[in-house]
């Protein structure tokens, strides 16, 4: 009976090893500001990972915000990446990013701050609202590029 109980706790703890399969993603910071670049590092390391289709996904604290979808790669220990740019007027606590799929899993917290809109600077917005400005600005540097040519075109070298 005791070589039962031995070889079935051997065999369950094998089984839970082939079976339990996790890959790690790894965010590149812990917090960014808006338009900044985030990347997840995703790394599977054991062979049941191999060829597996997977989710990312990108949530802020109360909503995800963008989902990438993929294949792991078939080589164990191959680290695949995934980015997500951190919109304008973002300010994020608790965001994260989570990998899941058949035999994976795994999650990342990341923070956002910084994220006023008022503080960027909008040339769209700027040119729209200046436009009469801006052009006469552009035809001022015409001119005196012309100027500079004209009067130079005269003089020996």
């Amino acid at each position: 009976m005791k070589l039962k109980i031995i070889v079935f706790v051997i065999m369950s703890l094998l089984l839970v090893s082939i079976v339990n399969a996790t890959c790690t993603p790894t965010l590149d910071k812990t917090d960014y500001i808006p338009l900044e670049t985030a990347t997840v590092q995703v790394s599977c390391d054991t062979p049941q990972e191999r060829g597996q289709a997977y989710t990312i996904t990108w949530n802020n604290g109360t909503a995800d915000i963008e989902t990438d979808t993929g294949t792991t790669p078939s080589t164990t220990g191959a680290n695949f990446f995934e980015t997500l740019v951190i919109p304008i007027g973002s300010n994020w606590t608790n965001a994260n990013v989570t990998l899941t799929g058949t035999l994976l899993e795994g999650t990342d917290s990341f923070n956002v701050t910084g994220g006023q809109e008022t503080d960027v600077i909008k040339v769209t917005n700027f040119i729209k609202d200046n436009y009469q400005w801006v052009m006469g600005l552009i035809i001022a540097l015409i001119f005196i590029v012309f100027l500079i040519i004209f009067s130079n075109r005269g003089e020996e070298e």
